[in-house]
């Protein structure tokens, strides 16, 4: 598995750096108030004092991921596919 995170704490990595310009613009999307507050109505959990955490994994052929609770302070996660 490889992971790589873009936003921490609400605050830009390094990392960044390395992304083309799409995915630079739609990390300024998922960051933006609006995508914060589409993804409150759709859900009904308040994000509006929520830290935010972006990163982009890649998972080996046969893997799975389990929803899982080991992190209290994880609200939510989206996944892209």
């Amino acid at each position: 598995m490889f992971t790589e995170t873009f936003v921490k704490d609400s605050r830009r990595t390094s990392a960044v750096k390395k992304l083309s310009e799409s995915w630079v613009k739609m990390l300024d999307e998922i960051e933006s108030g609006e995508f914060r507050d589409a993804i409150t109505a759709l859900t009904s959990v308040d994000l509006s004092n929520s830290l935010l955490e972006v990163r982009a994994s890649t998972y080996e052929s046969g893997c799975f991921i389990d929803p899982h609770t080991d992190r209290p302070e994880k609200k939510l996660l989206w996944f892209v596919i």
